[in-house]
């Protein structure tokens, strides 16, 4: 910033490039941010819907969300039959890792949303 500030072109060049180059990179991380947490937060709405007691409140259809949920769950289920896996130079078993098939409640939920 300092260096279109600096560049003695006139005022107009300047909020050009600072509406068109500047701008841009600074809000882009906000918004993938933004959308992660939406993402999210609907996978956490799914969750509760689908394993709430009333019949009509687990029935409920959210599709967007509830197709994400089932992907993540299928690449769960997936890792589950694949095993752990080496990452790095950390040897099978130095990261402790919960297991979908045996995670219950809250646990189940947060692999999910993860």
């Amino acid at each position: 910033m300092t260096a279109v500030d600096k560049s003695g072109l006139p005022g107009k060049f300047k909020a050009w490039i600072y509406q068109h180059g500047v701008l841009p990179r600074i809000l882009w991380p906000l918004l993938v941010s933004l959308n992660e947490e939406f993402m999210v937060t609907r996978a956490r709405e799914v969750l509760q819907h689908r394993e709430s007691s009333d019949p009509k409140v687990s029935q409920a259809g959210i599709v967007r969300a509830r197709e994400a949920v089932e992907q993540a769950e299928s690449c769960l289920r997936h890792s589950m039959l694949v095993g752990p896996v080496a990452s790095g130079r950390a040897g099978l078993g130095s990261v402790p890792t919960t297991r979908y098939d045996k995670a219950l409640g809250k646990d189940r939920r947060r692999l999910v949303q993860e």
